[in-house]
């Protein structure tokens, strides 16, 4: 049997910030030895409280939110109540205060009711967490006496996102109470208890402080924190918003020498900058026409040296480089250099290359002439492609719900959106009920809207007619990156045509002869054992290329079968030829 080990690492900011985020991985062996690693981010969660005096009672309010802001149902809450001076106990009737469960509505909302005992109490509400959230406690003095006070951001003109380069930031804040929310001082300050400001509310109970830039800010997860200290007639209140400071990032890349040949190093170089300087610690990932090369990070004075080997088959093409920023946390946004070209040149000594001239036009005119279907299929195949699978986009704390699995369907060939492509979730937990949980169609435009989703893990499928069927697991809620994917799928006439290039590649001198080739004519350049099978293949391939209806799975494995036999049956010099798609 299979064990299973779990591993619990917490991170959180220095101070106050406390703890921002958990981190479960688990660890799955199986028989042979392998190892399976899952990672599941834990939300962080609050309790908003609130409590008023109701005749003989105090009628206690709260609410669970998780750090988003998003309520949470149906979760059990432990309330517990306490005198406020413990000489004063003796004389508190028996059973004023203790503790009690209770469940949040369908809103993530709870009452209590609390017998008053003409004295200030503590009241601590206690939230133990489950599979996809934290723990969270809130503990506070309630004197009945006074007008609760309930304080809460303006979500409207407080973004959860702070830009530590706009010139001015606005933080509007509501208070409400009983006895008026009007002309309440109050104090904003961040999770490391640095001031911003201070401002009274009007007589809508409305304040709101204006930041001239926040110059000291660190890039990163944080928070605001506003707080009324209390009056004659209202009780102090305090509140609480998880914010994301970011800052614009500049690259700037440079090719070492922009004119190499196949098989030499290109070194491409570059510095990562923000307004403040230069970021140290940066991945910065070198792209070829959106295939990815390599990843390095910036050193100490935010500088990076990428080398990598031209491959042969760039022989004389020009090949447009893209150096790319994307930070793994929060803060920083992500940014790309100008596109760099680099022109691979030919080893043949150009000295000659005029003497080849007159032969080179022969030759070309004779490949046009014979090129035939081979044109069409050849002209997408050497298109520059993206690989098959999910990208997901930036984390953010603003623009996204975060119950919400949305995106577009395209065909990774050539980025052409795809309607009728059936997007399906499927719970996987083990405390779902209803494994199936929701399906979207993809329209004309290949967009889909997946909402309201419960918290759990999710089997994501992507299936279309002609196509491969995609699949991968999810996390709700997540952190915004779900909720504007980009699912690239990959059609079976497209991976047909592939199985026949990786075998017909072997028997051509260059990928320039290849390109010029037609399937057909590819047996030709074979040796006499290899034609028939060759050309067997080569007429399979043309079926389910251009064949009028779409090609299946099951269509595929006697072709891929095909392939594999006519490369074990190569003699043992040809099957030491590099193939390349």
């Amino acid at each position: 049997m299979p064990g299973r080990v779990h591993v619990e690492l917490k991170q959180g900011l220095v101070g106050v910030l406390g703890l921002l985020m958990g981190v479960g991985l688990s660890l799955a062996w199986s028989a042979e030895g392998a190892a399976q690693t899952q990672v599941r981010v834990l939300a962080e969660t609050r309790i908003d409280l609130a409590a008023e005096r109701a005749g003989a009672s105090v009628l206690v309010l709260g609410v669970l939110r998780d750090d988003l802001g998003q309520a949470l149902p149906h979760r059990e809450v432990q309330v517990t109540t306490r005198p406020a001076d413990t000489a004063d106990s003796a004389a508190v009737p028996p059973g004023v205060f203790g503790t009690q469960l209770v469940s949040t509505d369908a809103r993530g909302e709870f009452t209590l009711s609390v017998e008053w005992a003409a004295s200030p109490f503590i009241l601590t509400c206690a939230f133990t967490g489950d599979d996809y959230h934290l723990a969270a406690t809130v503990e506070r003095s309630v004197d009945p006496t006074l007008a609760d006070v309930r304080l809460r951001f303006d979500l409207d003109v407080t973004g959860r996102e702070l830009d530590l380069d706009a010139p001015e930031t606005r933080v509007r804040v509501l208070a409400e109470s009983s006895a008026g929310g009007d002309a309440l001082p109050l104090e904003l300050r961040d999770e490391l208890g640095r001031a911003y400001g201070e401002a009274s509310t009007d007589t809508d109970g409305y304040a709101l402080f204006t930041l001239e830039g926040v110059p000291e800010a660190t890039p990163g997860p944080g928070r605001w924190v506003v707080e009324f200290r209390g009056d004659a007639r209202r009780a102090s209140a305090r509140a609480e918003l998880a914010i994301v400071r970011t800052r614009a990032t500049q690259l700037a890349a440079t090719l070492e020498d922009d004119t190499l040949d196949p098989g030499d190093e290109a070194v491409v170089t570059g510095e990562l900058t923000d307004a403040r300087g230069t970021v140290v610690g940066g991945a910065v990932g070198i792209f070829a026409e959106g295939e990815h090369l390599l990843t390095v990070a910036t050193d100490r004075e935010g500088r990076f040296r990428a080398p990598f080997t031209i491959p042969a088959e760039r022989e004389g093409a020009r090949w447009t480089l893209e150096a790319r920023f994307a930070p793994e946390t929060p803060g920083l946004r992500p940014s790309s250099s100008d596109p760099l070209v680099l022109r691979v040149g030919s080893p043949l000594p150009l000295d000659w290359l005029w003497l080849l001239l007159p032969v080179g036009l022969s030759a070309a005119a004779f490949a046009l002439a014979r090129r035939r279907e081979r044109t069409a299929a050849g002209t997408t195949a050497g298109a520059p492609q993206s690989t098959p699978g999910v990208t997901v986009g930036a984390r953010t704390l603003a623009s996204h719900r975060h119950d919400v699995l949305g995106g577009v369907v395209l065909d990774h060939q050539n980025d052409t959106a795809l309607a009728g492509a059936t997007v399906t979730l499927t719970r996987v937990d083990e405390k779902s009920v209803d494994p199936e949980v929701s399906a979207a169609v993809s329209g004309a435009d290949g967009r889909f809207v997946l909402a309201g989703l419960p918290a759990g893990e999710y089997r994501l499928r992507v299936a279309r007619a002609g196509y491969v069927e995609l699949d991968q697991r999810v996390h709700v809620p997540h952190r915004g990156e779900w909720s504007d994917i980009v699912v690239r799928v990959e059609s079976y006439r497209t991976r047909a045509l592939s199985v026949f290039r990786r075998v017909g590649r072997l028997f051509v001198s260059s990928e320039r002869v290849f390109e010029t080739t037609t399937n057909r004519e590819l047996p030709e350049s074979a040796p006499e054992a290899q034609r028939a099978p060759l050309a067997a293949l080569a007429e399979h391939t043309d079926r389910l290329y251009y064949g009028p209806r779409d090609p299946e799975a099951a269509d595929l494995p006697p072709l891929e079968e095909a392939a594999a036999a006519l490369v074990e049956a190569l003699p043992e010099p040809a099957t030491n030829v590099e193939a390349r798609d």
